[in-house]
Order: C-alpha cells, then sequence, then structure tokens
C-alpha cells in the first residue's frame, strides 16, 4: 500500500473510513459473509457519515444481495448487487432466420 500512497493514493484504516470519504464504495469480496460483514457490519460501509452507494461485485445471488439491500436501506444506502463473473447466465436463445 505504500507504494500506491507514494503515488497519490489515500490509505484507509478501515471499511468505514472508507465510507466516511467517498460516496460510493465497490467491493470486490471472497464469500457471501465477507461482503456482509463489509456492508453492513460492526466498522463497515453502514457507518460511513459520506457513503451513499455501496456496489458489490463479488457473486453473493438474489438472496444475499437483497439481504443487504434492504439493511442499508435503513441508512438510505443504495446498494447496487453487480458481480464480476459467476452470475446466472440468461437463456440461449435461437436465432431466427
Amino acid at each position: 500500500m505504500e507504494k500506491l500512497v507514494a503515488l497519490g493514493a489515500q490509505a484507509a484504516s478501515s471499511t468505514k473510513d472508507v465510507a466516511d470519504r467517498a460516496e460510493t464504495v465497490l467491493a470486490s469480496l471472497p464469500s457471501l459473509q465477507a461482503s456482509l460483514e463489509v456492508a453492513t457490519g460492526t466498522g463497515g460501509v453502514i457507518e460511513g457519515k459520506r457513503v451513499r452507494r455501496f456496489v458489490d461485485l463479488s457473486t453473493v445471488g438474489s438472496h444475499m444481495a437483497v439481504r443487504i439491500h434492504d439493511v442499508l436501506a435503513k441508512r438510505n444506502i443504495v446498494q447496487l448487487d453487480s458481480p464480476v463473473s459467476g452470475g446466472v447466465g440468461a437463456p440461449k436463445r435461437e436465432r431466427s432466420p
């Protein structure tokens, strides 16, 4: 992280610290539990003073996405479920001749 700070990035001490500084927080995490904890847990995005949007790039599935959305909505934080990969694919369509 020191190299990034030397290039002009700002280091944060916690998820809440990020959410205190930014209106939009993006997260790409390895598990459902990690996404839930980062978004809604103690010291998480939900406790940030400035945050207005949480974009979850993790593959958490629709049930967890709704759960996170509902909790964040109580603090007027919009949650966007935007998985990078692993989402449910659309059914294949046959092409018309």
